[in-house]
């Protein structure tokens, strides 16, 4: 069936509701926590409408797919709830169909944004790239493109966000994150700006552990200058 992927950061103990509703076919709802535990659910909502209740089992970001049971298509209404208080709105941020790609184990990236990529809500494309730091990291992210005017989003595992447009050279995209805020699993959002939506794009991921300086010995105490010492004796 096909689905789409959203991402919604949670603090460990967070209760998430998730309610999909659809006149047109029977909504099915799939959640994955960072931890890899996985949810699903077809009708608990009520009819042919799907709902998810949980209580966060780590904090970080949870993949949430929204798709239906056999191979019904048509509009729905996603609604996403997290009374705790600490869930902030506007965390629920749509992702590609695909997988997100990994790059870890390929620090360079030679991607391209096309009119089949998921949209922003200004209906420009984008992809997005995942990555694991942990807290004090140094990271750098560089989008370049011959064609594209570059924008950078990259979101920590807290929820904060650090976008960028033309701090690279010319057009091109550059973020410093000089020590990550949070350990885990970090978004990276390919985009751009302009007339000119798509095209071809080197994206550069750095995460530089953080070194830990051993610690220095205590400075011995100065030592008396017996010769200054005042009072007289013999020594045996």
């Amino acid at each position: 069936p096909r689905f789409d992927l959203y991402s919604i950061y949670v603090a460990e103990g967070d209760r998430l509701c998730a309610i999909m509703t659809s006149t047109a076919f029977d909504a099915y709802l799939v959640l994955l926590s960072p931890s890899g535990r996985t949810w699903e659910d077809d009708d608990s909502g009520g009819g042919r409408s799907a709902m998810l209740e949980v209580q966060a089992d780590t904090t970080g970001v949870c993949i949430l797919a929204a798709c239906s049971y056999g191979q019904g298509l048509g509009p729905y209404q996603l609604r996403i709830t997290c009374p705790s208080g600490t869930h902030w709105e506007g965390t629920a941020v749509p992702l590609p169909r695909h997988v997100p790609s990994a790059v870890e184990a390929q620090p360079v990236q030679l991607g391209r944004l096309d009119e089949t990529d998921a949209r922003l809500r200004d209906n420009t494309c984008y992809d997005c790239y995942v990555f694991n730091a942990a807290a004090g990291d140094r990271i750098t992210v560089s989008m370049t493109s011959a064609t594209l005017d570059a924008f950078l989003a990259v979101r920590s595992p807290s929820g904060a966000i650090e976008s960028d447009d033309d701090s690279g050279v010319g057009t091109n995209a550059f973020i410093l994150i000089p020590a990550a805020d949070a350990t885990g699993q970090w978004c990276v959002f390919a985009n751009s700006i302009g007339p000119v939506r798509t095209g071809d794009y080197e994206l550069r991921v750095s995460v530089q552990p953080t070194e830990v300086s051993p610690p220095r010995p205590a400075p011995s105490p100065p030592v008396p200058n017996r010769l200054q010492a005042g009072g007289a004796g013999t020594t045996p």
